[in-house]
């Protein structure tokens, strides 16, 4: 891809958590890890070389206001791509597992979407229904974010036309990287599969280590 055509990093960052009863952005799944918002902006910096942060101030990144609050991703979407002027790669603050293999995923299949199309995205099974976020906003979705926001419509997985969508199919087992923390049972959820990874770790660890002391006793 060209430098010139890389997308910019955007976290939209302007919800209230109503559904979680939690501030999910400064939520941090590792007691001594970032909260859910620094990662998800490093992450975006570290592949792009930049992240912009939409809808909060942070210390660590650059960030605007949105431009009309209270409208949700689609807002701040919006609001990203008037800023920016170019294609943005948006991500949730709220996706504890999404990782570096599954956005250079996306950023692959840009280089191979149509030309008219205005958004990458994955989709899940058969039905291919696609993810509004993590996407690849084009310039050219603008247009079809602001129409829909006007009529009321603020749901962004709605707002651009079918036709014009780039899909990337993702396996249901490869999907872990798109789960999102929206109530307080996906939280447990994350939480538990967050602490089952560490205890297999741990159990990993000792048994090398008791190996490692059986090898020493036999030499």
């Amino acid at each position: 891809m060209d430098a010139v055509d890389y997308p910019a990093g955007v976290v939209t960052a302007g919800g209230t958590s109503s559904r979680l009863g939690l501030d999910k952005a400064s939520l941090r799944m590792h007691p001594d890890g970032p909260d859910l918002l620094a990662r998800t902006a490093a992450l975006l910096k570290d592949i792009l070389g930049n992240a912009l942060i939409v809808g909060r101030e942070h210390p660590d990144f650059p960030w605007i206001p949105d431009d009309r609050p209270n409208l949700g991703p689609a807002g701040g979407t919006a609001s990203a791509l008037r800023r920016c002027g170019r294609a943005c790669l948006v991500l949730p603050c709220d996706m504890p597992f999404i990782d570096a293999p599954t956005l250079h995923k996306l950023l692959a299949a840009r280089t191979q979407r149509p030309a008219d199309a205005v958004l990458t995205a994955f989709s899940h099974g058969a039905c291919g229904r696609h993810t509004a976020l993590p996407g690849i906003y084009e310039a050219g979705a603008l247009p079809f974010l602001d129409q829909g926001l006007r009529a009321g419509q603020a749901a962004l997985a709605r707002l651009i036309p079918r036709n014009l969508i780039h899909r990337v199919p993702c396996a249901p087992e490869k999907a872990l990287p798109l789960f999102t923390v929206n109530y307080p049972a996906d939280l447990a959820l994350a939480l538990a599969f967050i602490r089952a990874q560490s205890e297999r770790a741990g159990a990993g660890t000792r048994r090398a280590a008791v190996r490692t002391r059986r090898a020493g006793r036999a030499v």
